[in-house]
């Protein structure tokens, strides 16, 4: 790797360049870190001695003692006939990963505790399943969350099955030749906000097909949910067998300014086409469904998930699970002639389901008909996993449904959102810092000869002297301020040797988490929180969105001062007075008379000039020992080519840190460096963050 801080001056000789820094703070509540002001900080950077080389070895899955099975985030879901002809095989599409099939005869919980066959990769797919052109082996009607469609075919014989993005077809429209793309469409809400550039506000529409067919007819008619709250309706124009053919209405999208726009329009061009109608009532009304949220307006039509599902006269329904900020459940009954071929629906009203906890919910569950045991049942999955939804039967129209339980299990695969930190209670048990979104849990774990095992039923909530610890978030634009990106670790910042806690937040806040005696009791984390922080002059301390802190001795007068991270993300980027990102430093003078710490302002801490945040991205910092010898190495990521996980020292003597030339992969959101099995080295691990599965590898030097 290049070293662009040193110059060489002569044989054995280096002399330093001096990368000078300059921050303003500007009056009130907030510091806001900009690039030009009168206060100047002088960093030094040079090299830093003998590189750190690792070896990772193989991955070793996180499993609990006995809780669900984990599934990853699952975008869409269906029972197939891959496996044999009478088979009930899970197909699942999971998030940043691919298409994975559970074999099964009879589909019951066990089937997930076998290895799964991947059959393909992908991103965000969305698919409806069925063998188009009769050879066996089931094909795909396709999605994403641009408005496309796509034809997917299978090829190759179960477990051999595949299915390959670069033999995906976009669907066009057989007369023009145009491709299919379903846009946005919401009068309620009519233009979404690009967030930043994170969206291409054009082309973002989840997209949700579903074949709408029965025994009786031959047609692959399709009925399609999307993120504006719609049921469009798409004619099969094939004769039923060889290939799928639907006829749209042109239309033309504006020139984009975005990168992923702009590239489909390069490919595809301005021209498109989409359904020339869309599902209606009795009255022709149009559906608009579910309840979706944009920073604090709240609006009708959001996020239809449909799927076909018989009425308690066998005639085929649709049940919907609908909304980006709240989940709700609808029954649409067919009410106009099977003779008519496109359907009539009445909202028979939303469903209430017996015994689901609907916090669990999340704007990309899903659900897909389960026929079990003689009954219409449902699964659902969400959260990373799988529930099983049971039908009692009918009452004014709508199913009576009935949560029964998450499938689980002795040794299931775990999965979790992210890892913070790990902590030693005072009677030596060890315990892994969770955040799930909303709140923090301590989960005891134990090594086995087969690796580890986290204790499901035996986690505890991370409290305070109010209750359950909880932070607002800001920057995602359907759960704000509910949920948040925000991360925790150990800060000693009074020299007692207690498990303090130092939080920093999706809005770019700092809690600080005493570990108080006075608050403490068995068996429980309660710590006195104070914030949000302040620094020294009385200022608000805010670093950019998502920040995470890691505590150091910078001055080296004994106290851990802290490092701090963060980027201007999505519905933040508003907010910032300074919308950018960047490693800050505060150096820690001791106590005030209330035993809190007093903080300087945050200054920006130079990097070198490939050190470049983009926002909507993200930054990881954590601080460890990996030789101990009682030397602290600084690990900086960020989502950028050459930045999974650089290692850094302090440098002797200043307020610097030096690049030690080394790597370890550890990308930003998704690794953490941890010693998770206790053996007193560390370990790079994976939680399962959206895609799934948790797992750790062991380190090597």
């Amino acid at each position: 790797m290049n070293q662009t801080i040193t110059k060489a001056c002569g044989p054995g000789i280096k002399a330093l360049i001096v990368l000078c820094v300059s921050v303003s703070f500007c009056g009130g509540l907030v510091n806001r870190v900009s690039a030009s002001g009168n206060t100047r900080d002088t960093i030094i950077l040079t090299d830093s001695g003998p590189m750190l080389n690792f070896k990772q070895g193989p991955p070793i899955e996180l499993k609990w003692d006995n809780g669900p099975v984990s599934l990853g985030m699952v975008m869409d879901m269906s029972l197939v006939r891959a496996s044999g002809k009478t088979s009930q095989d899970l197909m699942i599409s999971r998030i940043w990963d691919g298409l994975h099939i559970f074999q099964s005869n009879s589909f019951s919980s066990k089937d997930l505790f076998k290895p799964s066959q991947l059959v393909g990769k992908a991103g965000i797919l969305l698919f409806q399943p069925l063998d188009w052109n009769k050879d066996g082996v089931t094909d795909l009607i396709a999605s994403n969350r641009d408005g496309f469609l796509y034809f997917m075919p299978g090829t190759g014989v179960f477990p051999n099955t595949r299915y390959e993005e670069s033999q995906a077809e976009v669907l066009r429209d057989p007369v023009n030749g145009l491709p299919f793309n379903v846009p946005y469409e919401n009068p309620n809400y009519p233009e979404q906000d690009d967030l930043g550039g994170y969206i291409d506000a054009q082309y973002y529409n989840y997209t949700y097909p579903k074949v709408y067919s029965y025994p009786a007819s031959k047609h692959r008619d399709l009925i399609i949910g999307d993120w504006g709250g719609n049921l469009w309706w798409l004619p099969d124009l094939s004769d039923g067998s060889g290939r799928p053919s639907y006829k749209g209405i042109k239309y033309r999208k504006e020139k984009s300014i975005h990168k992923a726009g702009s590239q489909y329009q390069k490919d595809l061009g301005l021209d498109y086409v989409k359904p020339a109608e869309k599902i209606t009532d009795e009255s022709g009304q149009p559906f608009l469904l579910g309840t979706g949220k944009a920073e604090e307006l709240i609006f009708k039509g959001a996020n239809t998930r449909p799927i076909v599902y018989p009425d308690e006269s066998c005639n085929p329904g649709l049940l919907i699970i609908a909304g980006s900020s709240r989940q709700q459940f609808f029954f649409l009954k067919r009410v106009n002639s099977l003779s008519e071929r496109k359907p009539v629906f009445r909202n028979m009203g939303e469903i209430h389901i017996a015994g689901l906890d609907k916090s669990r919910l999340n704007f990309h569950a899903i659900l897909t008909l389960f026929e079990n045991k003689g009954r219409n049942d449902l699964l659902l999955a969400t959260d990373n996993y799988l529930a099983v939804i049971e039908n009692s039967g009918w009452e004014r129209g709508l199913p009576r449904l009935t949560f029964r339980s998450w499938m689980s299990g002795p040794d299931a695969t775990g999965s979790f959102y992210a890892f913070n930190d790990m902590l030693t209670d005072k009677q030596g048990k060890r315990y892994i810092v969770h955040f799930a979104g909303k709140s923090w849990n301590f989960i005891p774990l134990d090594k086995t000869p087969h690796g580890i095992r986290l204790r499901y039923t035996d986690s505890l909530q991370l409290m305070d002297q109010n209750g359950v610890f909880r932070v607002e978030g800001e920057t995602d634009p359907q759960l704000s301020p509910e949920w948040g990106y925000h991360r925790i670790t150990r800060w000693d910042f009074d020299k007692s040797g207690r498990n303090h806690l130092i939080a920093g937040t999706d809005k770019g806040l700092f809690y600080l988490l005493k570990d108080d005696p006075a608050t403490a009791k068995p068996g429980k984390f309660i710590y006195h929180s104070s914030g949000p922080l302040k620094d020294s002059a009385g200022n608000t301390i805010r670093i950019h969105n998502r920040a995470v802190a890691a505590s150091l001795d910078l001055n080296e007068d004994g106290l851990e001062d802290l490092l701090v991270g963060g980027i201007s993300y999505q519905l933040g980027i508003k907010s910032d007075p300074a919308p950018g990102g960047g490693i800050y430093y505060m150096i820690n003078r001791g106590n005030n008379a209330e035993g809190m710490p007093v903080l300087s302002p945050p200054k920006l801490l130079e990097l070198g000039p490939d050190f470049k945040p983009r926002i909507n991205s993200h930054v990881s910092l954590q601080v460890v020992d990996f030789d101990n010898d009682k030397e602290k190495e600084i690990i900086i990521g960020l989502q950028s080519p050459g930045w999974n996980g650089r290692i850094y020292r302090k440098a002797k003597g200043k307020i610097a840190l030096q690049y030690t030339g080394s790597e370890i992969m550890a990308r930003p959101i998704k690794d953490q460096v941890l010693d998770i099995d206790g053996d007193g080295k560390y370990d790079i691990v994976r939680p399962g963050d959206e895609t799934g599965v948790g797992y750790y590898r062991m380190l090597e030097k």
